[in-house]
């Protein structure tokens, strides 16, 4: 006899511990969204977040028999999520996880020296002051003769 179970759309957090609940988290089905507000920070989850890879254990134990019996133990995979710093000081740059958060996207931070002068990009078309036609007076000479 084959039974078939229909799935929720999602299920109540508070209800998620309850009955075949976590069974059908483990197959995908969603908490509800909550009616209370949110509080705090409410960042995205990245399409491709940092994961650790699994490891499995294999132990051999030895029993009267003279038989080895192997074991072999699975760990679930642990996402970890790391914080990325908002920028990385450019003496730093080579030190540590900072080329690998470089290569993410992560910026240099803007240096504590000062800048001399202005520091304006020059726009691909820069207006230009019209030149200056030089003008001239006409001299009247007056002479009498007596």
């Amino acid at each position: 006899t084959t039974t078939t179970i229909k799935l929720p759309d999602c299920i109540q957090k508070e209800n998620a511990d309850q009955g075949r609940n976590p069974e059908f988290l483990d197959l995908g089905v969603p908490l509800c969204p909550s009616d209370e507000p949110v509080t705090g920070y409410d960042y995205p989850i990245p399409e491709n977040p940092l994961t650790l890879p699994t490891t499995t254990t294999t132990t051999t134990t030895t029993t009267n028999s003279k038989t080895p019996t192997t074991t072999t133990i699975s760990t679930t995979p642990t996402t970890t999520t790391i914080k990325l710093p908002d920028c990385i000081q450019k003496e730093n740059a080579d030190q540590g996880r900072n080329p690998e958060f470089l290569d993410l996207g992560v910026p240099l931070c803007p240096s504590d020296e000062p800048i001399t002068g202005y520091d304006y990009p020059i726009p691909e078309n820069p207006l230009t002051l019209p030149t200056k036609i030089p003008t001239t007076t006409p001299t009247t000479t007056t002479t009498t003769t007596t």
